[in-house]
């Protein structure tokens, strides 16, 4: 969503109050947000915070 809107990571940093390296971290995949930075990110991305969630699918819930 980040690149689709043309925004640099510290461009959405400074949007949603967390730090550049953070935003970073989560991109490529060393850090999960938090629930406040989870919403945060929802906000700016004028999303559902859902929209920004995956659920993974167990062999169970597949079939």
């Amino acid at each position: 969503m980040r690149h689709a809107l043309g925004w640099r990571q510290g461009q959405l940093a400074a949007k949603i109050g967390f730090g550049q390296a953070f935003i970073s971290a989560i991109e490529r995949g060393d850090r999960s947000p938090s629930l406040e930075c989870l919403f945060e990110l929802a906000r700016a991305f004028n999303v559902a915070p859902a929209r920004l969630v995956r659920v993974p699918v167990t062999a169970g819930e597949a079939g």
